[in-house]
């Protein structure tokens, strides 16, 4: 009755509910974003845009690999964990944890021996020199704990602990800035800095699966065991078709963020994927809010309000909270137009100003998406994956042709006109899915 209880509260809450646990999260994202801002600023200046550029590589083969491999398990805690609840189904929930966490289990052993056999020929894709072939293979075992993270991040998020999750991600951006400031002051490699990448990312994820086990015993939702048999390979009616759905999908949604320096690295070099990602840090601004802070945020809303047949609630969550959080990013756009050269300059140095010829493009295609960032987690939560795969399908594919058709002539710039053309098309095709879909 207790669980039951909660959730009739959490209906209750109005579409407002989303931006309130997203202002839980700012707190913790926020100091996240101070110190990461730091963090790279301290980074760029020891390191310089080569050295800095390979930083990149090296950190982002590995996430990308991840975002590829990895299940999104935390969609099908929420998914399928929020009904169990509904109707104090506890050792259905329990079930439907152990099938998540077996499948981030199954995909980082996955992801991992994928970099130890290939990581020869993906660091040449991606433009990684020779020399630091070794150093990625080494690195690698991050991928491990980024994708452990996938099934404890989706019981907070579900038990609507997002106070939890906001202390828990401030743990990597610190341990990194301490790192930083200390290898700043006495003269650190590329490889210390790495050696900091690697301790912070394992430490936040430990830090994680407490939190995680608190938020469960707090509720009387502890695991037990025995509910550990074979009913946990399928412990929901479709639930591998919207995993494995969700997989794809998620694999597709690589896009600008993470395969982007990659790619910048591996037609232009090293430097270049470090202006590439300075980019990506200054623009950020407009769009990194709402997909690490809205975004999580409004996953429980959907689930909750889907899982009790609310319709109405749910299309007035989606529509103000789209329409409220497009606004506040447009005038974060303008500033970053007006400022970001000079700002470039002052925090990291005049060889990263040349950056600015894509931030005005990143930072114009994050006020589009944004406008538009319910959609997605609507068609998700709602069990139409396969429209969000062909979404992602097409709008990939025209990013790469767009990419490989311009960067090479326009560089930074043509880097910014495909995002921006990926932006319009996302936009464009999650507006038409939903009008068709969610209305039939």
């Amino acid at each position: 009755m207790k669980l039951r209880a909660a959730l009739d509260r959490h209906l209750r809450a109005g579409w407002l509910r989303p931006f309130r646990n997203a202002g839980i999260l700012a707190l913790g994202r926020g100091a996240q974003s101070v110190l990461s801002l730091l963090t790279i600023v301290l980074v760029t200046r020891v390191l310089g845009p080569e050295q800095f550029g390979v930083l990149i590589l090296v950190h982002g083969l590995i996430v990308l690999t991840t975002q590829i491999l990895r299940f999104q398990s935390w969609q099908a805690v929420l998914k399928y964990g929020a009904p169990a609840l509904h109707v104090n189904d506890v050792a259905g929930f329990h079930r439907v944890v152990f099938h998540a966490f077996g499948l981030d289990v199954s995909s980082a052993v996955v992801a991992f021996a994928t970099l130890l056999v290939c990581s020869e020929a993906i660091s040449s894709f991606a433009g990684i020199p020779a020399t630091q072939v070794e150093l990625t293979r080494l690195y690698a075992v991050s991928v491990v704990f980024l994708i452990l993270d996938a099934c404890p991040t989706g019981i907070l998020r579900l038990l609507d602990r997002h106070d939890l999750i906001s202390w828990q991600s401030t743990v990597e951006p610190l341990i990194r800035c301490v790192g930083a400031i200390v290898l700043f002051l006495a003269g650190g490699t590329l490889e210390h800095f790495l050696l900091i990448w690697l301790v912070a990312n394992v430490s936040s994820k430990l830090v994680l699966f407490a939190f995680a086990h608190q938020a469960l015993v707090g509720r009387g939702l502890a695991l037990d065991w025995e509910n550990l048999d074979r009913r946990c390979l399928a412990p929901a009616p479709g639930i591998w078709r919207f995993t494995l759905g969700t997989n794809i999908g998620s694999s597709l949604n690589v896009g600008d963020v993470q395969i982007g320096p990659l790619l910048a690295g591996g037609l232009l070099g090293a430097s270049e994927a470090g202006l590439y990602r300075i980019a990506q840090q200054v623009s950020n601004a407009v769009a990194k809010p709402v997909s690490k802070l809205l975004v999580p945020a409004i996953y429980t809303d959907l689930s909750v309000l889907i899982a009790s047949g609310d319709h109405a609630a749910r299309r007035t969550v989606v529509k103000r909270s789209g329409l409220l959080a497009g606004a506040i990013a447009t005038a974060v756009c303008a500033v970053i137009v007006v400022f970001g050269e000079n700002l470039i300059g002052l925090l990291f140095g005049a060889a990263f100003v040349p950056a600015y010829a894509a931030v005005v493009w990143f930072a114009a295609a994050g006020v589009l998406t944004t406008f538009t960032f319910p959609l997605v987690p609507q068609l998700i939560s709602s069990g139409h994956v396969r429209a969000v795969i062909v979404l992602r399908g097409l709008a990939l594919a025209l990013y790469l042709a767009c990419f490989y058709a311009l960067v090479p002539s326009w560089v930074l710039t043509g880097a910014g006109i495909t995002v921006m053309v990926h932006a319009i098309v996302t936009v464009c095709l999650s507006l038409l899915f939903t009008r068709v879909l969610i209305r039939r």
